[in-house]
């Protein structure tokens, strides 16, 4: 009657759920749009609690649920973010549906408010796995309505297409867009940049630029979330140029403007690709652009800057021990103990002031090696020798076979065999 209708659409649950006392007191017989009405109020004030009870009423006083019932219990537990609960009415929906006396035929608006309800487990503040659960159970919904043999529309496309950027299944998103044009639903700027990103997660620099050629013979702008698909993927497939090409493409004929995602993943490429250099004019460009950098902006390039330093220190130092020649002899300073670490010092003749501290007493049975690759005769019993490190320009070996320790060394003569000398 009117007096549940009132109360769904004003969301007086409580009077809708009064007014259904009521009736069963004076015997009147309930039906399935009495109890819909109510549930329509508890969608409205997002009561899942009543609805998940009404939904139970039904079945014990041997009423079905109908389609728009179902779908305002999923609505309500879906805007309570109850995904458990979400499940338990999609079971009841299937229940329903392999009835073999009367099998229940849902419109295809039911199924996209079961996929939207699901969809709900895969937003930004689930964890990776509950995403990715949810994203599954949205793709089994989508099949359920195929092997039902609804009418497809854009909607279910959209969520599926969701799903599959989310699980990095880029063939069937390619397939989805196939059909959903086939079918009669063409895809709009968010479903192609959904299947960007899903070719992005694995690196498909060549599907992704097919793409976006693609949006533009339908008469679609990319916008920025498309642009960064593909950025993200030439960061994948280790393609610097082609993401600074997309980068000056974005800002220029696509005249869309960088954001602070489209630069995060050119930082990355830059760290892979040991540019160290561009990553610092991307920063230095984001401040003029007024864009918020956060951490892992800066701490992407800060490894290869700190790298390329290292290796320009180890350069320079190979440099002036390669000038010496092997003229210069290394005599270790007297180490404690073997266990010690005990540096070294130059006794160069004439530039006793250029000395090199970064050796170490390591005892090895093998062979010494540096920043410049070479490596001496191998050893045939452990014997102490020095550690090179990356500051020493070649390897170092010993000109005496003995395997006396240090210690017992330490009071060798100035011409002592246990001398290290340059073998470069």
């Amino acid at each position: 009657g009117p007096f549940p209708q009132a109360a769904a659409a004003r969301g007086v649950w409580e009077v809708g759920a009064a007014m259904l006392n009521d009736l069963e007191s004076a015997g009147v017989p309930l039906t399935p749009h009495h109890f819909e009405c109510v549930l329509r109020a508890c969608d409205r004030k997002a009561r899942w609690q009543e609805a998940l009870a009404l939904l139970g009423r039904m079945q014990a006083a041997s009423l079905r649920p109908t389609s728009a019932a179902l779908e305002c219990a999923l609505r309500a537990c879906s805007k309570a973010d109850q995904q458990e609960m979400v499940e338990a009415v999609w079971e009841v929906l299937r229940a329903e549906v392999a009835n073999p006396s009367a099998p229940l035929r849902p419109p295809m608006r039911t199924y996209n408010t079961l996929m939207r309800a699901l969809s709900g487990g895969i937003g930004p503040k689930r964890v990776d796995g509950a995403r990715r659960r949810g994203a599954e159970q949205v793709l089994l919904a989508f099949d359920e309505a195929v092997r039902l043999r609804l009418p497809l529309d854009e909607t279910a496309y959209k969520h599926a297409l969701r799903a599959c950027d989310l699980l990095g299944e880029w063939r069937r998103a390619l397939d989805l867009l196939d059909e959903s044009r086939a079918a009669g639903a063409p895809a709009d700027v968010l479903s192609y940049g959904n299947a960007m990103s899903a070719c992005a997660r694995n690196g498909r620099v060549g599907n992704v630029l097919q793409l976006l050629d693609k949006m533009r013979a339908d008469g679609l702008q990319p916008n920025a979330f498309c642009y960064n698909s593909a950025l993200i993927a030439c960061t994948r497939a280790s393609r610097l140029p082609q993401a600074l090409s997309i980068l000056r493409e974005m800002e220029g004929e696509g005249g869309v403007e960088p954001t602070t995602h489209s630069y995060a993943a050119l930082l990355r490429a830059c760290s892979g690709a040991g540019d160290w250099r561009t990553a610092v004019q991307l920063l230095r460009r984001m401040e003029r652009l007024e864009l918020k950098a956060e951490a892992v902006h800066y701490g992407l390039p800060s490894t290869r800057v700190r790298a390329a330093a290292r290796t320009a220190r180890s350069c320079r130092c190979c440099a002036r021990c390669r000038a010496w020649g092997s003229t210069r002899t290394w005599q270790p300073s007297p180490p404690p103990s073997p266990s010690a670490r005990q540096t070294t010092s130059c006794r160069a003749p004439s530039r006793s002031s250029s000395a090199c501290t970064r050796s170490r007493w390591r005892p090895t049975s093998r062979r010494t090696t540096c920043c410049c690759r070479r490596a001496t005769a191998p050893q045939s019993t452990p014997r102490w020798s020095v550690w090179s490190s990356p500051c020493q320009s070649s390897a170092w070996s010993q000109t005496s076979s003995t395997t006396t320790p240090p210690s017992a060394r330490s009071a060798a003569p100035a011409t002592s065999s246990a001398w290290l000398r340059c073998s470069a």
